[in-house]
């Protein structure tokens, strides 16, 4: 397996790239928010 090698213990989405400043906010229905930046 080469460096650098992205690997996924599981996940409902594909995995997408995100650079500094992208904004991803999450809204879980009856849990709440959350969000986070990228720096």
């Amino acid at each position: 397996m080469p460096a650098g090698t992205l690997i996924l213990t599981g996940g409902l989405t594909e995995a997408v790239a995100v650079q500094p400043g992208d904004h991803v906010a999450l809204h879980a229905q009856g849990m709440g928010c959350t969000s986070l930046t990228f720096v």
